[in-house]
């Protein structure tokens, strides 16, 4: 019998949900040094680059294009010799020279209409981070840094994953035809052996080891009569008769007894968010029902995995229990998920007015402002101005408490008071030692 014909399709070695994730996808994202090379450049002795590309890898850009998934090409680098291989292989959307390979990514991505929840990307290096962290599916080979390697999806076992694959197809054919003549073999061991000249004897033809003579009954067995002969030959073929109900017994027990399934896997985490509000106004309340803060911001992202907000242009509204109102202001903003906490980024202004009639109020300025609103306290360990009237005080850092009415700066102090509590008289600068 000749051995069976090898598969025609490759051997797959993906886990299912790795199939899955990879579903959807319209265009894949490679870099090219590490990537579509092994990483190493040539230099001749006049300054020329040369690069060695497997006809591998072209061939599976090829069968991507086949299958409906546009191929794109951003390298940091620009030679002759890969855009002639890129013309060679058809592809036409790529980006030679990219200092930011996110930026050169958006832009291919609008031209096609993709987003990025429809792109796999595959990279080596610290600048195809971006790209693996927003890509639906992330790869690396298995060369390339800890930290991508850590961020991607599913890190090839090989440079040229597909050389691999034409190895193991004939190997597989291979053991299946070896595996075929064994069985062929054992089974023409249970009705015959071999002669020297390599002809099947049968065993009829091999003479009895011990034993009357072939034909010939025992002499005890022609003594019984044939009820008691029945009888005999059960009694010695029903241990063998048990066996094989006990095998068949635990043959069926083994094809129908329920396999659990697997647990799926657990998606790694990613700093996504997952839900983005625009223009919103979100309000914190006591448990008497006070409200405690109010946040406003042109836009607002929560991300699950810190439990986190990011704000744009905030505006935040404190309200204390003694009445009076602290006001914020930034740039940018991140808070935790009950807005006890807000970290004001660029330009923070934090003002603080006052309940009670004639006094007056006090105010912040930095580019990082640290406020805990349950506690009221302000802290920066950068350069901050504090204001109160026409008193002014820098310092290169400062912890506020509010509530113990005490503030500690560090750093280089300077400070300037007003000569009269109304504050129009000249100001007398006073410089406090560090």
């Amino acid at each position: 019998m000749a051995p069976p014909s090898p598969r025609s399709d490759p051997v797959v070695g993906f886990a299912p949900a790795l199939l899955l994730q990879a579903q959807g996808i319209r265009g894949a994202i490679f870099d090219v040094d590490g990537v579509l090379t092994d990483g190493r450049l040539y230099l001749s002795e006049h300054g020329e680059t040369f690069k060695a590309f497997s006809t591998l890898d072209g061939h599976g850009l090829k069968l991507l294009q086949q299958a409906g998934i546009a191929p794109l090409v951003i390298s940091g680098r620009d030679s002759p010799a890969l855009r002639r291989r890129v013309a060679d292989l058809g592809l036409g959307h790529a980006v030679y020279g990219a200092a930011d390979k996110f930026a050169a990514a958006e832009r291919l991505l609008a031209e096609l209409g993709l987003g990025w929840g429809e792109v796999a990307a595959m990279g080596d290096d610290w600048p195809d981070l971006p790209l693996l962290g927003r890509a639906a599916f992330g790869c690396a080979p298995p060369q390339a840094h800890a930290e991508v390697r850590a961020r991607a999806h599913h890190v090839t076992r090989r440079c040229r994953p597909r050389r691999r694959a034409r190895v193991l197809r004939p190997a597989a054919v291979r053991q299946r035809a070896l595996r075929g003549s064994a069985g062929r073999r054992a089974a023409d061991a249970g009705r015959g052996r071999m002669s020297s000249e390599g002809v099947l004897e049968p065993l009829e033809a091999l003479a009895p080891l011990q034993g009357a003579p072939r034909g010939e009954a025992h002499p005890r067995w022609r003594a019984l009569p044939w009820p008691a002969r029945i009888v005999d030959a059960l009694s010695s073929y029903l241990p063998m008769l048990l066996m094989g109900l006990l095998a068949l017994g635990s043959w069926w027990l083994v094809k129908n007894t329920p396999v659990p399934e697997e647990p799926p896997a657990a998606a790694p985490v990613r700093h996504e968010p997952d839900y983005t509000m625009h223009a919103f106004s979100v309000q914190r309340f006591t448990a008497e029902g006070r409200l405690r803060a109010q946040i406003e911001g042109e836009t607002l992202r929560h991300f699950p995995d810190t439990d986190t907000l990011e704000i744009e242009r905030p505006s935040v509204r404190g309200h204390s229990p003694d009445g009076s109102l602290t006001l914020a202001t930034a740039q940018r903003a991140l808070a935790n998920a009950d807005a006890s906490e807000v970290q004001l980024l660029g330009d923070a202004r934090v003002t603080r007015s006052s309940a009670k009639p004639g006094e007056e109020g006090l105010s912040f300025r930095g580019e990082f402002l640290h406020a805990y609103l349950k506690t009221e306290r302000l802290r920066s360990h950068l350069p901050v101005t504090m204001a109160r009237g026409g008193t002014v005080i820098r310092a290169d850092s400062f912890d506020y408490d509010h509530l113990q009415r005490t503030v500690a700066m560090k750093g280089h102090v300077r400070a300037s008071f007003a000569t009269s509590p109304l504050g129009s008289a000249s100001r007398t600068p006073a410089r406090a030692m560090p």
